[in-house]
């Protein structure tokens, strides 16, 4: 049987902790839908409110979930109030990169909302990642 090369640790830990951000984002994003929805449907409120308390829960679970596994071996072991203002930063930058995707692809570039779903869902985990792992959480 042949093996496979070993992999570089520095690139296996990055793979790792990629696979570990994804699943905590995945969970965030989950509890965010369903909040959305819980609030939009049982509460009766507006989806443009409903969106606010659904993400805020997001941030905490998407906080608590990075900080405690994702980026547990960072090296600063910083504590958790200033990473926790540094990963809400981050979140919003998310959200007005989202924003951004959204009005060039569709407003200014009059393609369908596919497509800025499409890289929603690819540029902007990674540049969050990137930014959570070498600033919120370092």
């Amino acid at each position: 049987m042949i093996e496979p090369p070993p992999v570089n640790e520095p690139w296996r830990r990055l793979l790792v902790q990629g696979l570990k951000f994804g699943t905590v984002g995945g969970l965030a994003t989950v509890v965010h839908l369903a909040l959305f929805v819980f609030c939009i449907e049982l509460v009766g409120m507006q989806p443009f409110w409903a969106n606010f308390p659904a993400f805020a829960v997001a941030l905490v679970v998407g906080f608590t979930g990075h900080f405690l596994w994702t980026f547990r071996d960072r090296d600063g072991a910083s504590s958790w109030t200033p990473a926790f203002v540094k990963f809400a930063v981050t979140a919003c930058l998310g959200l007005l990169l989202n924003s951004l995707i959204v009005y060039g692809v569709v407003n200014t570039f009059g393609l369908g909302y596919g497509y800025a779903a499409v890289l929603m869902a690819t540029l902007t985990p990674a540049a969050i990642f990137t930014i959570s792992k070498f600033w919120a959480f370092a």
